[in-house]
């Protein structure tokens, strides 16, 4: 009687068993329910990581954008007052000749600009010589916008005060041949404008009175409506636009401290 009791107990185990495994549409359903639950996941992710790139991708353009503003900055600030008769600087703005002008500047949008020419040119000081080089502290510096691109230029330059040979000293500034090297500043530049501030004539006669008021111009030198020329002045301020892709439009105004 016992051993029928146990058996019965085992065959009723037994089913048990047999019965405490998922159907069919449950395991259709926790399948379905796992792959929403994946493609969310997926989705978020993907969102995650873009906009993380984009993240970067802006960092990364306002990081240029505010080194090429410095750039010129520092440019600007050490412009010096010295006539160039560099051969260079004057053809790379189309002068057509050699020009006394310590400073030549004209606005990019300008039509008369052609592509291989400066936007900037002029000399600047204070460069620095950590090596103690036999040379001046004088560079050349030209500015060129081409396609898109915001290039930088510079070259050593010598002055009076060190000698090219025995007996030979240079009295006018040198361009130092196959030493001109290039930076670029910035790209995906869609539009660039610039403009230089004329100041006003000193004041004149008893009263002292102002002979006016400054101006800002699109090239420099700049010619009044007198027909005066300010070639042999520099320019008290450039105010320089710039509209990237991706950022938008942002203008700077720098004043030069030899004005």
């Amino acid at each position: 009687m016992q051993s029928g009791i146990s058996e019965i107990k085992v065959c009723k185990a037994s089913i048990r068993l047999k019965n405490s495994g998922f159907t069919l549409i449950e395991v259709m359903v926790a399948f379905a329910i796992s792959i929403v639950i994946g493609m969310l996941a997926y989705q978020s992710f993907s969102i995650a990581a873009e906009a993380a790139q984009q993240g970067q991708k802006k960092a990364e353009l306002i990081d240029a954008l505010d080194r090429a503003w410095q750039i010129l900055d520092r440019d600007l600030r050490h412009t010096h007052a010295r006539p160039s008769s560099s051969a260079l600087r004057a053809s790379s703005l189309g002068g057509g000749g050699i020009s006394s002008s310590p400073f030549l500047g004209v606005d990019p949008q300008d039509g008369f600009v052609g592509a291989d020419q400066y936007i900037l040119s002029f000399t600047r000081t204070g460069w620095s010589n950590p090596l103690a080089q036999m040379r001046s502290d004088l560079q050349g510096i030209g500015y060129l916008f081409i396609d898109g691109k915001l290039w930088r230029h510079y070259w050593p330059i010598h002055n009076g005060e060190f000698e090219q040979g025995p007996g030979q000293v240079l009295d006018e500034d040198t361009l130092i041949e196959g030493q001109t090297r290039q930076q670029l500043l910035l790209e995906e530049i869609e539009e660039m404008s610039m403009s230089f501030f004329s100041p006003p004539p000193p004041p004149t006669g008893a009263t002292g009175a102002s002979g006016g008021v400054g101006s800002w111009n699109n090239q420099w030198p700049a010619v009044s409506s007198s027909g005066t020329s300010s070639g042999s002045s520099l320019p008290a301020a450039v105010s320089v636009t710039l509209k990237v892709k991706d950022f938008g439009e942002a203008t700077r105004i720098f004043v030069l401290a030899s004005s």
